[in-house]
C-alpha cells in the first residue's frame, strides 16, 4: 500500500508478553531499530497483552516488523494496517488553528 504525501500509515499490532515498563522499553527498542522506524504508542491491556500503534509516512515491512518483535521475545497476535489522511491533515493544520484560537482569545481579553 503506497501512501500519498499527506497520509500516515498506522499499523496496529496486538502482542502478548508485554507486562512491565522494561518490556515496553524492549518493545520500543526493537521497533526503533528498524529502517524507517515508526513513531510508537504502546497501550498495556493487562494479563501480558499490549496494543501498539506504529505510525509512519511509509508502510512498514510487515515481515521485518514481526521478526523484530519476535526476536525481542514478544508474540504477535494480529497486525492491521490503515492509511489515515484525516489525522495527517489535522496535524498539519494544527499550528495555524492554534494561532487563530490564541489570537481570538487575546482579542476577547483586550
Amino acid at each position: 500500500m503506497a501512501t500519498k504525501p499527506n497520509e500516515t500509515t498506522v499499523t496496529r499490532i496486538a502482542l502478548e508478553g508485554v507486562g512491565s515498563d522494561a518490556e515496553v522499553a524492549r518493545l520500543r527498542a526493537a521497533l526503533e531499530a528498524l529502517d524507517d522506524a515508526p513513531d510508537v504508542v504502546v497501550e498495556l491491556l493487562g494479563a501480558g497483552r499490549a496494543q501498539v500503534a506504529a505510525m509512519s509516512c511509509r508502510p512498514p515491512d510487515g515481515a521485518a516488523l514481526r521478526a523484530a518483535l519476535a526476536g525481542a521475545g514478544f508474540t504477535v497476535t494480529s497486525v492491521e494496517e490503515t492509511t489515515e489522511t484525516l489525522a495527517t491533515e489535522a496535524a498539519a493544520q494544527a499550528p495555524a488553528a492554534q494561532a487563530a484560537h490564541d489570537e481570538a482569545a487575546h482579542r476577547r481579553r483586550a
